[in-house]
């Protein structure tokens, strides 16, 4: 069974990247344009990984990771951050919402499978 990702991101062409990509490397892929969506998509299947934009409409990236890790989501599931803002304390703070790792648009696709694979750890 493949593993599944989520990637947030109100962005469509960074979507399209992001899910060929994983497609590609055999991951099942769901997307979301807004928190909104990803928290039904969360709510009615399992990820596991979730990756989240930080500039989004409704919620930011960071404030969504939040919910996620508070009740009653609790989720455990990694979290990886896209961002076009790459400083250290941009990554400081993505830690501090509970995401497990930050990566800064725009982006290789090597460091993207790398991630990708180093928090998913098939």
């Amino acid at each position: 069974m493949a593993l599944r990702v989520l990637i947030v991101d109100d962005n469509e062409l960074t979507l399209e990247l992001v899910s060929k990509i994983l497609e590609l490397d055999g991951y099942e892929v769901d997307v979301a344009y807004n928190a909104s969506d990803a928290m039904n998509l969360i709510r009615s299947n399992i990820h596991d990984l979730l990756i989240l934009d930080v500039m989004m409409p409704d919620m930011n990236g960071y404030d969504l990771c939040k919910i996620l890790r508070q009740p009653p989501f609790t989720i455990i599931v990694p979290i990886l951050i896209l961002t076009a803002e790459g400083s250290d304390q941009d990554t400081v703070h993505a830690l501090d919402c509970g995401a497990n790792d930050l990566l800064t648009k725009p982006f290789k696709i090597d460091d993207l499978r790398k991630h990708v694979k180093d928090l998913i750890k098939d």
